[in-house]
C-alpha cells in the first residue's frame, strides 16, 4: 500500500507539474526554460508554446457569418434588464451633477454672474429654459433618491433579491420623473437686476 501512495503521488505531482508548466508557458510566451526544467524532472509532455487568440479573430468572424451565425454584438443587442437601466443613470446622473457644479463654481470664481445668466437665458429662450430647469432637477432628484435607496439597502441586505430591486428601481425611476416635472414646473429662475456700479448710483 506505501508504494501504490507513492506511485500515484508523483502520477498526481507530474500531471500538476506538467499542467503547472504548460500554463505559465502560455502567459508568458517562454517555453525553453520551462522545457529545460521539465526535461530534467523526467516528466513528459513539455509546456507548448503560446498562440494568440485575438490572430484569428476575424476570420472567426467571417467564417461564422457565411454559416448564417454571426458573432454577437454584445450590448448593442443585449436588452438591459431595468436594475442595470438603473445603475448606469445613477452613475451618469453623478457624472453629470459633479460636471456641473463644478461649471458653475468656476464660472462664479472668474467674475461671472451665475444666476444673471440663468435669469437671461430665462428671458431670451424659455422653452429652453424649461429643458434646462427638467435637467438640472432630474439627476438631483433621481441620484439623491438613488442614494437613499442604497443606504436602505445597506442596513437591510435581505432587500437585495432580483424581484425587490426590480421593483425598487422602477418605482425609483418613476418617482423621479414625477417629482421632476413638479419640482420643474413650479421652480422659476429669479429675475436679477442689473448690477449697478456705485459712482453711477451716486448720479
Amino acid at each position: 500500500h506505501f508504494f501504490t501512495i507513492m506511485i500515484r503521488g508523483r502520477s498526481s505531482v507530474q500531471l500538476a507539474s506538467r499542467y503547472f508548466t504548460s500554463s505559465v508557458a502560455r502567459c508568458n510566451g517562454q517555453t525553453q526554460p520551462l522545457n529545460a526544467f521539465a526535461a530534467q524532472q523526467g516528466l513528459a509532455g513539455a509546456a507548448q508554446p503560446a498562440r494568440a487568440l485575438s490572430s484569428g479573430s476575424n476570420d472567426y468572424i467571417k467564417r461564422m457569418e457565411a454559416t448564417g451565425r454571426p458573432v454577437s454584438p454584445h450590448v448593442t443587442v443585449y436588452a438591459f434588464p431595468i436594475a442595470a437601466i438603473s445603475s448606469v443613470t445613477n452613475r451618469f446622473t453623478g457624472v453629470g451633477l459633479g460636471a456641473g457644479y463644478m461649471g458653475v463654481g468656476l464660472i462664479a470664481l472668474c467674475g461671472g454672474d451665475v444666476g444673471a445668466m440663468f435669469s437671461n437665458l430665462n428671458n431670451c429662450a424659455p422653452t429652453f429654459a424649461a429643458l434646462f430647469r427638467y435637467a438640472v432637477a432630474f439627476p438631483i432628484i433621481y441620484h439623491s433618491m438613488g442614494g437613499i435607496r442604497h443606504f436602505i439597502w445597506d442596513k437591510n441586505p435581505e432587500m437585495l433579491t432580483n424581484e425587490k430591486v426590480a421593483s425598487s428601481s422602477w418605482w425609483l425611476l418613476g418617482t423621479s420623473l414625477a417629482l421632476t416635472s413638479i419640482v420643474a414646473s413650479q421652480v422659476k429662475f429669479v429675475e436679477v437686476d442689473p448690477v449697478v456700479e456705485d459712482e453711477e448710483a451716486e448720479e
